[in-house]
């Protein structure tokens, strides 16, 4: 089955499209012209070998359309906790497809490693804010601090760092209307291990991954991490970010999961749900309803005491946590919270690379 792309003639589309074989669309037309008026069901099926799910997600460090997926599926992906084994993919374009190792290093600080591993410029300036070689190199530290969560059971620290990354050293702000939604100031390993930190990452684990893997320098060698994401990235043939593989099959829908989490809400969950046979379905699916009550009390000692309760019908999965936190955490915490949609952005190479 093909892709459907934006080959840049799409923006009069203003209703919903599919992409069908010419076949299809051929029966459509004649029961239209006999019958007058067609109902069709779109509907996708997900394979489920086993009782397990097994899903990917292609992202990036600066990848601004999954900022708010990855802010919101973390609880999600925790409440599927093993049934469902997730894994993330850093986005790294190959430089020698751009002839970036040529000895003038035409793509500029878009690349790492001589040219080989690079990112296009999130905002699209070459000269100022962010650039590829800082993305690249956050990139790798997060394969390095997925590895570390997922070895040790506990992946949601992975989710934790991401949505802390985001609003303390990325500071991404979804209302940008220039293109910039990254701030360079905090892009930056100081940060990023500030942020582990906070993350229960073990810090020197992640150096010794990074420096173990051959780094990210300008002009480094070669490295195995990067050079593995190349090589997965142009295996599979994926083209754009963020993208949603399950059980090997590509996920199509949406990419929000608002709260309350429901089946119809989260389609991420709806899809990844429909991968385990229904003798196999973890609570997660079996639950309707997933409820985030918020409660802000002021006390006399001007603190904010938090309560967090979460509420799941027909079984409960969650416990109630409690902890009082400072102004600065209930406005880390509100803003995490805040929804964001925007269109999925094609990265088959860069826009800004000189020919």
């Amino acid at each position: 089955m093909g892709m459907m792309l934006d080959d840049g003639t799409g923006g009069d589309i203003t209703i919903p499209s599919v992409f069908i074989s010419q076949g299809d669309g051929a029966d459509l037309k004649q029961r239209l012209a006999t019958d007058g008026e067609v109902t069709v069901q779109l509907s996708w099926t997900i394979p489920h070998p086993d009782d397990r799910v097994e899903w990917t997600l292609w992202t990036s460090a600066a990848d601004a359309t999954s900022e708010t997926f990855k802010d919101q599926f973390g609880r999600v992906s925790h409440a599927l906790g093993e049934a469902a084994q997730f894994t993330p993919r850093q986005m790294v374009v190959d430089g020698t497809n751009f002839r970036c190792t040529s000895t003038n290093r035409p793509c500029g600080n878009q690349c790492t490693n001589g040219g080989r591993y690079c990112h296009e410029d999130p905002d699209g300036d070459l000269a100022t804010g962010i650039s590829g070689v800082h993305v690249v190199q956050e990139n790798l530290r997060q394969m390095c601090i997925f590895d570390q969560a997922n070895a040790t059971g506990m992946h949601h620290k992975w989710w934790t760092y991401q949505n802390l990354f985001s609003l303390t050293c990325s500071e991404f702000n979804p209302n940008a209307t220039d293109g910039v939604f990254y701030k360079v100031s905090n892009f930056n390993l100081e940060c990023s291990e500030k942020v582990q930190k906070l993350s229960d990452i073990n810090v020197a684990t992640t150096r010794a991954c990074v420096a173990a893997s051959g780094g990210a320098t300008a002009e480094g060698g070669v490295n195995t991490r990067l050079a593995e994401m190349v090589q997965l990235k142009n295996s599979n043939r994926i083209f754009m970010m963020p993208w949603i593989v399950i059980n090997k099959e590509p996920y199509r829908g949406a990419l929000t999961c608002p709260e309350p989490v429901t089946l119809r809400t989260c389609s991420v969950l709806n899809a990844i749900c429909a991968g385990f046979p229904k003798a196999d379905l973890p609570a997660a699916c079996l639950t309707l309803t997933l409820t985030l009550t918020l409660t802000l009390t002021l006390t006399l000692t001007l603190t904010l005491t938090l309560t967090l309760t979460l509420t799941i019908t027909q079984r409960q999965i969650y416990q109630k946590h409690a902890r009082k936190v400072t102004v600065g955490d209930l406005k880390m915490h509100v803003a995490s919270v805040v929804v964001m949609a925007a269109p999925v952005k094609a990265v088959m190479g860069f826009s800004t690379l000189a020919k």
